[in-house]
């Protein structure tokens, strides 16, 4: 009840006052109180990502903690990991507000952010306290708004954020897909991404990098691109894909078709996606075959969107527009969920369920 009505109130602001306050309430939050109230702990849900164990599979995507401020009071309402950032070399304000909206109507947001962040260093310096083992993923990108004037400075920005990071997570994500970066390009070129890809390569013998490094991918590339894109990422540097990012499109939802032309830009996220995420998801697995990591991110907004991506074949599932909208107590029963749809079949462990898309009748 009370974790409803603080939703009920920070509905009554602008999201992105929302949000700053809520980084303030997480900072003298009791981490304690929290935990008892949210916190679920199934044997079934144990898992990993490289040498992380992980409470849940279900963990929170990259865009709502950006500058590690909230990393204990998120862990402590019961996400088994949080992804920090996108974090960039240099900071960056992102564009000017308003930059996110709700459609509510569609469980779903659009965000024209910009990638603002407090940059690299000052956000290595918080997670400090944190070693890799902790459940924690760090997502980089490119500094928006700076001009590259060759790709190779590009890569070697993404390198440097590789080196600098890879001490301080359980894993990274390379942020190769953004649709709120200034310069409208992409290493979803087949060209740049085995530029990328051997650079990374050569990073991860030198520096001997051991954790997982993963990229994540648009839903809007063609099914021939994103195919060419996942075969070159399954051999070589690579050990897995976060999919996806949000989608520039705009499926048909029940909110007003002029309101939607009237915010214009943005990534969608939210149930609206949840289709184009699942569909790329789905072509991944069949591609990569069942053991290169994936996690499964876009348009969870109940449990059974969680299950589906399970059964599709993902290893782990992020979540963002969903906890928005749900708050903690929705995070718990996502947890009580899929224990629940586990036991149903007779299974041990979640594991037994990732890529059984034949169970999709049984949610």
């Amino acid at each position: 009840m009370i974790d409803q009505l603080i939703q009920q109130a920070l509905f009554s602001l602008d999201p992105e006052t929302a949000h700053d306050l809520l980084r303030k309430i997480a900072k003298v939050a009791p981490r304690f109180a929290l935990a008892n109230a949210f916190q679920t702990k199934f044997s079934s849900l144990a898992c990993r990502i490289g040498e992380t164990a992980l409470n849940s599979p279900i963990g929170l995507a990259a865009g709502f903690d950006k500058n590690a401020e909230m990393i204990d009071f998120l862990l402590a309402l019961g996400f088994g990991f949080v992804e920090l950032g996108s974090v960039s070399a240099e900071a960056c304000s992102g564009r000017q507000r308003p930059r996110i909206f709700r459609l509510k109507k569609d469980t779903s947001l659009i965000n024209r952010m910009g990638l603002p962040n407090d940059g690299a260093q000052k956000i290595s310096q918080r997670v400090h306290k944190h070693d890799k083992k902790s459940p924690i993923g760090i997502n980089v990108v490119n500094t928006p708004g700076f001009a590259k004037t060759t790709d190779l400075n590009a890569i070697e920005e993404l390198m440097q954020l590789v080196n600098g990071f890879h001490q301080k997570a359980g894993y990274l994500t390379l942020n190769l897909s953004c649709p709120n970066s200034d310069d409208g390009k992409t290493f979803e070129n087949l060209d740049l991404f085995l530029e990328l890809t051997n650079a990374l390569h050569e990073l991860k013998q030198s520096a001997y990098v051991k954790i997982p490094v993963l990229a994540k991918l648009s839903p809007d590339l063609s099914d021939k691109d994103f195919t060419a894109i996942v075969e070159a990422a399954s051999k070589k540097a690579w050990d897995g894909l976060v999919i996806s990012n949000t989608t520039t499109t705009r499926p048909k939802g029940k909110t007003n078709a002029e309101r939607i032309k009237k915010i214009g830009a943005g990534g969608l996220s939210g149930a609206l996606l949840l289709k184009k995420a699942n569909g790329k998801l789905k072509l991944a697995r069949q591609i990569l075959g069942p053991t290169p990591t994936i996690i499964g991110v876009g348009g969870i907004t109940k449990p059974e969107d969680a299950i589906e991506k399970f059964l599709l074949g993902a290893n782990l599932v992020q979540v963002y527009t969903g906890f928005i909208y749900g708050g903690p107590s929705w995070l718990k029963d996502l947890h009580v969920r899929l224990d629940e749809f586990v036991q149903e079949q007779g299974l041990k462990s979640f594991h037994d369920i990732i890529g059984k898309e034949e169970l999709l009748k049984e949610i």
